[in-house]
């Protein structure tokens, strides 16, 4: 394979990785909607253990405050990752968090797999840890291509 064509082939995988990452944004912002929509609310206070006077409002404007922090971030990356896939000459910023999130759901998986959330059945270990493991392989391709397309820009002049 030449040079010119492994340069667009990192390009090509960095644009489609990059739309993964948005779309594990979306996701993530459909799953927490649904959760908290067919959750029952007694379910809810004694899992986060809302008895000791927090307010129920409290705990639904900290997990929206997360939510908007892990959906802007995810959309940066993936944003970012598109653009520099297109050509654009793009920061590290994006990198670090791109590796910060991925560790987050290489995180996630493993607490899910383990088994320390109890209340799961097999088959919702299985689809979290899927999910978890799919958007971990997407930030992950984000990093590596956008390290590759760097050395390469820089080994050729």
């Amino acid at each position: 394979m030449t040079q010119e064509a492994h340069k667009r082939r990192l390009q090509d995988t960095l644009i489609i990785s990059g739309t993964g990452v948005l779309a594990f944004s979306i996701w993530t912002l459909a799953k927490t909607a649904l959760v908290l929509a067919l959750i029952d609310e007694r379910m809810l206070l004694s899992v986060v253990f809302l008895g000791a006077g927090i307010p129920l409002s409290v705990f639904y404007l900290v997990i929206g405050l997360l939510l908007l922090i892990d959906i802007s971030a995810r959309a940066f990356v993936g944003v970012s990752a598109r653009a520099e896939g297109n050509g654009k000459k793009k920061g590290n910023a994006y990198l670090v968090v791109a590796a910060l999130a991925a560790l987050g759901n290489a995180l996630t998986a493993i607490v899910v797999m383990s088994g320390a959330i109890s209340t799961l059945t097999v088959l919702d270990v299985v689809v979290a840890a899927a999910i978890e493991l799919t958007s971990l392989a997407a930030l992950a391709m984000v990093v590596y291509c956008a390290i590759s397309l760097r050395r390469m820009g820089r080994a050729t002049g």
